[in-house]
Protein backbone atom coordinates (compact mmCIF):
# COMPACT_ATOMS: atom_id res chain seq x y z
CA UNK A 1 0.00 0.00 0.00
CA UNK A 2 0.99 3.60 -0.53
CA UNK A 3 0.68 6.42 1.99
CA UNK A 4 1.12 10.07 1.15
CA UNK A 5 3.25 12.36 3.25
CA UNK A 6 1.07 15.01 4.97
CA UNK A 7 3.92 17.52 4.60
CA UNK A 8 4.94 17.18 0.92
CA UNK A 9 2.34 14.72 -0.44
CA UNK A 10 5.07 12.37 -1.72
CA UNK A 11 3.89 8.72 -2.12
CA UNK A 12 5.69 6.37 0.27
CA UNK A 13 5.57 2.66 0.95
CA UNK A 14 3.23 1.83 3.83
CA UNK A 15 6.12 0.39 5.87
CA UNK A 16 8.25 3.55 5.68
CA UNK A 17 8.74 5.25 9.04
CA UNK A 18 9.99 8.45 7.39
CA UNK A 19 9.10 10.20 4.14
CA UNK A 20 11.61 9.32 1.42
CA UNK A 21 11.52 12.89 0.11
CA UNK A 22 11.34 15.25 3.11
CA UNK A 23 12.04 12.96 6.08
CA UNK A 24 8.68 13.53 7.80
CA UNK A 25 8.27 10.99 10.66
CA UNK A 26 5.09 9.00 10.04
CA UNK A 27 4.67 8.22 13.73
CA UNK A 28 3.18 11.69 13.90
CA UNK A 29 -0.31 12.31 12.57
CA UNK A 30 -1.32 15.57 10.95
CA UNK A 31 -4.23 17.15 12.81
CA UNK A 32 -5.66 20.49 11.77
CA UNK A 33 -6.13 23.31 14.28
CA UNK A 34 -9.86 22.63 14.74
CA UNK A 35 -9.36 18.96 15.63
CA UNK A 36 -6.40 19.79 17.86
CA UNK A 37 -8.61 22.31 19.67
CA UNK A 38 -11.24 19.57 20.00
CA UNK A 39 -8.73 17.17 21.59
CA UNK A 40 -7.58 19.88 23.97
CA UNK A 41 -11.22 20.58 24.83
CA UNK A 42 -11.79 16.89 25.59
CA UNK A 43 -8.69 16.87 27.75
CA UNK A 44 -9.70 19.98 29.71
CA UNK A 45 -13.25 18.66 30.11
CA UNK A 46 -11.90 15.37 31.46
CA UNK A 47 -9.43 16.94 33.90
CA UNK A 48 -12.03 19.31 35.37
CA UNK A 49 -14.56 16.47 35.62
CA UNK A 50 -12.10 14.24 37.45
CA UNK A 51 -11.29 17.06 39.89
CA UNK A 52 -15.01 17.59 40.49
CA UNK A 53 -15.69 13.88 41.03
CA UNK A 54 -12.79 13.51 43.48
CA UNK A 55 -13.86 16.67 45.33
CA UNK A 56 -17.48 15.55 45.65
CA UNK A 57 -16.49 12.00 46.61
CA UNK A 58 -14.16 13.13 49.41
CA UNK A 59 -16.28 15.96 50.83
CA UNK A 60 -19.66 14.22 50.62
CA UNK A 61 -18.15 10.95 51.83
CA UNK A 62 -16.74 12.68 54.92
CA UNK A 63 -20.04 14.49 55.50
CA UNK A 64 -21.90 11.17 55.29
CA UNK A 65 -19.59 9.54 57.85
CA UNK A 66 -19.52 12.50 60.24
CA UNK A 67 -23.33 12.76 60.20
CA UNK A 68 -23.78 9.13 61.18
CA UNK A 69 -24.82 7.68 57.86
CA UNK A 70 -26.74 10.67 56.57
CA UNK A 71 -25.75 13.57 54.35
CA UNK A 72 -27.49 16.02 56.68
CA UNK A 73 -29.43 15.74 59.94
CA UNK A 74 -30.06 19.41 60.72
CA UNK A 75 -30.37 22.72 58.93
CA UNK A 76 -26.67 23.60 59.36
CA UNK A 77 -25.47 20.33 57.85
CA UNK A 78 -28.04 20.76 55.07
CA UNK A 79 -26.54 24.14 54.17
CA UNK A 80 -23.08 22.55 54.17
CA UNK A 81 -24.31 19.78 51.89
CA UNK A 82 -25.94 22.35 49.60
CA UNK A 83 -22.78 24.47 49.46
CA UNK A 84 -20.66 21.44 48.61
CA UNK A 85 -23.07 20.41 45.85
CA UNK A 86 -23.12 23.94 44.42
CA UNK A 87 -19.31 24.10 44.24
CA UNK A 88 -19.25 20.71 42.51
CA UNK A 89 -21.89 21.84 40.02
CA UNK A 90 -19.95 25.02 39.27
CA UNK A 91 -16.85 22.96 38.48
CA UNK A 92 -18.90 20.67 36.21
CA UNK A 93 -20.43 23.74 34.56
CA UNK A 94 -16.93 25.00 33.72
CA UNK A 95 -15.98 21.64 32.22
CA UNK A 96 -19.04 21.63 29.96
CA UNK A 97 -18.31 25.22 28.93
CA UNK A 98 -14.81 24.11 27.87
CA UNK A 99 -16.34 21.29 25.85
CA UNK A 100 -18.80 23.69 24.21
CA UNK A 101 -15.93 25.90 23.03
CA UNK A 102 -14.12 22.86 21.58
CA UNK A 103 -17.19 21.70 19.65
CA UNK A 104 -17.81 25.23 18.40
CA UNK A 105 -14.31 25.29 16.93
CA UNK A 106 -14.54 21.79 15.43
CA UNK A 107 -17.92 22.31 13.75
CA UNK A 108 -16.59 25.28 11.77
CA UNK A 109 -15.06 22.73 9.38
CA UNK A 110 -16.99 19.59 10.30
CA UNK A 111 -20.78 19.97 10.65
CA UNK A 112 -21.14 16.55 12.32
CA UNK A 113 -20.12 18.22 15.60
CA UNK A 114 -23.22 20.42 15.61
CA UNK A 115 -25.29 17.92 17.58
CA UNK A 116 -22.62 17.47 20.29
CA UNK A 117 -22.39 21.27 20.45
CA UNK A 118 -26.17 21.50 20.88
CA UNK A 119 -25.87 18.87 23.61
CA UNK A 120 -23.50 21.09 25.60
CA UNK A 121 -26.00 23.94 25.32
CA UNK A 122 -28.73 21.67 26.71
CA UNK A 123 -26.45 20.63 29.58
CA UNK A 124 -25.67 24.24 30.42
CA UNK A 125 -29.41 25.01 30.25
CA UNK A 126 -30.14 22.19 32.70
CA UNK A 127 -27.63 23.64 35.17
CA UNK A 128 -29.27 27.07 34.87
CA UNK A 129 -32.71 25.52 35.43
CA UNK A 130 -31.45 23.70 38.53
CA UNK A 131 -30.00 26.95 39.89
CA UNK A 132 -33.20 28.93 39.22
CA UNK A 133 -35.44 26.23 40.67
CA UNK A 134 -33.24 25.91 43.79
CA UNK A 135 -33.24 29.68 44.36
CA UNK A 136 -37.02 29.87 43.98
CA UNK A 137 -37.54 26.86 46.25
CA UNK A 138 -35.24 28.16 49.00
CA UNK A 139 -36.50 31.75 48.84
CA UNK A 140 -40.15 30.75 48.97
CA UNK A 141 -39.43 28.37 51.85
CA UNK A 142 -37.61 31.13 53.75
CA UNK A 143 -40.66 33.39 53.34
CA UNK A 144 -42.98 30.69 54.62
CA UNK A 145 -44.34 29.93 51.18
CA UNK A 146 -44.24 26.51 49.62
CA UNK A 147 -44.16 25.35 46.02
CA UNK A 148 -47.12 23.02 45.36
CA UNK A 149 -45.95 19.44 45.74
CA UNK A 150 -47.61 18.51 42.44
CA UNK A 151 -45.22 20.82 40.58
CA UNK A 152 -42.05 19.19 41.99
CA UNK A 153 -42.22 16.01 39.86
CA UNK A 154 -42.98 18.10 36.76
CA UNK A 155 -39.96 20.37 37.21
CA UNK A 156 -37.73 17.46 38.23
CA UNK A 157 -38.65 15.38 35.19
CA UNK A 158 -38.32 18.37 32.86
CA UNK A 159 -34.85 19.29 34.10
CA UNK A 160 -33.79 15.63 34.10
CA UNK A 161 -35.01 15.22 30.52
CA UNK A 162 -33.00 18.23 29.33
CA UNK A 163 -29.92 16.97 31.20
CA UNK A 164 -30.16 13.39 29.87
CA UNK A 165 -30.69 14.51 26.28
CA UNK A 166 -27.76 16.93 26.56
CA UNK A 167 -25.51 14.26 28.11
CA UNK A 168 -26.24 11.76 25.33
CA UNK A 169 -25.65 14.32 22.58
CA UNK A 170 -22.52 15.94 24.04
CA UNK A 171 -20.71 13.06 25.75
CA UNK A 172 -21.77 9.88 23.94
CA UNK A 173 -22.17 11.36 20.47
CA UNK A 174 -19.15 13.68 20.81
CA UNK A 175 -16.78 10.87 21.80
CA UNK A 176 -18.24 8.67 19.05
CA UNK A 177 -17.57 11.39 16.46
CA UNK A 178 -13.99 11.57 17.74
CA UNK A 179 -13.68 7.81 17.19
CA UNK A 180 -14.83 8.32 13.59
CA UNK A 181 -12.15 10.97 13.08
CA UNK A 182 -9.19 9.41 14.89
CA UNK A 183 -10.10 5.69 14.68
CA UNK A 184 -8.99 5.27 18.28
CA UNK A 185 -11.07 2.58 19.97
CA UNK A 186 -10.54 4.19 23.37
CA UNK A 187 -12.86 6.98 22.19
CA UNK A 188 -15.41 4.31 21.27
CA UNK A 189 -15.24 2.62 24.67
CA UNK A 190 -15.49 6.01 26.37
CA UNK A 191 -18.57 6.96 24.31
CA UNK A 192 -20.46 3.78 25.24
CA UNK A 193 -19.36 4.27 28.84
CA UNK A 194 -21.02 7.69 28.79
CA UNK A 195 -24.16 6.16 27.28
CA UNK A 196 -24.30 3.42 29.93
CA UNK A 197 -23.75 5.95 32.74
CA UNK A 198 -26.58 8.08 31.38
CA UNK A 199 -28.89 5.05 31.40
CA UNK A 200 -27.83 4.27 34.97
CA UNK A 201 -28.54 7.89 35.91
CA UNK A 202 -32.15 7.37 34.80
CA UNK A 203 -32.48 4.23 36.95
CA UNK A 204 -30.57 5.36 40.04
CA UNK A 205 -33.40 7.49 41.55
CA UNK A 206 -35.45 4.27 41.78
CA UNK A 207 -32.51 2.02 42.79
CA UNK A 208 -30.17 4.19 44.93
CA UNK A 209 -27.59 1.42 45.32
CA UNK A 210 -26.65 1.97 41.66
CA UNK A 211 -25.16 5.34 42.56
CA UNK A 212 -21.74 3.82 43.25
CA UNK A 213 -21.43 1.91 39.93
CA UNK A 214 -22.77 5.01 38.16
CA UNK A 215 -20.09 7.14 39.80
CA UNK A 216 -17.34 4.65 38.92
CA UNK A 217 -18.54 4.12 35.35
CA UNK A 218 -18.64 7.85 34.66
CA UNK A 219 -15.18 8.29 36.21
CA UNK A 220 -13.77 5.51 34.01
CA UNK A 221 -15.42 7.01 30.91
CA UNK A 222 -13.99 10.46 31.62
CA UNK A 223 -10.55 8.99 32.31
CA UNK A 224 -10.61 7.07 29.02
CA UNK A 225 -11.62 10.25 27.19
CA UNK A 226 -8.64 12.03 28.72
CA UNK A 227 -6.28 9.17 27.83
CA UNK A 228 -7.43 9.04 24.20
CA UNK A 229 -7.27 12.81 23.77
CA UNK A 230 -3.85 13.15 25.35
CA UNK A 231 -2.46 10.21 23.35
CA UNK A 232 -3.70 11.56 20.00
CA UNK A 233 -2.36 15.01 20.84
CA UNK A 234 1.04 13.45 21.54
CA UNK A 235 0.99 11.86 18.07
CA UNK A 236 0.13 15.10 16.31
CA UNK A 237 2.60 17.65 15.06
Amino acid sequence: MVKFCPRCNYPNDDNNQFCMKCGYPFKYTFIDDEKRRLLKGFRSFSIINIISLIYLSVVLGLAYLLNGGSFFNNFTSFLGFLGTAIIGLIILFLSIFKLKEAYAKAMQKDPKYRLPYLGTLLLLLSFVLVAVYSIVFLSTSAMGLFIPSTSVPFFTLSISGVFILGAVMSNFLGAFRAFEDFRDKVFLVSSFGFLASTILACITPFVPILLIPLWLLYLVSVTLLYAASDYNLSLSK
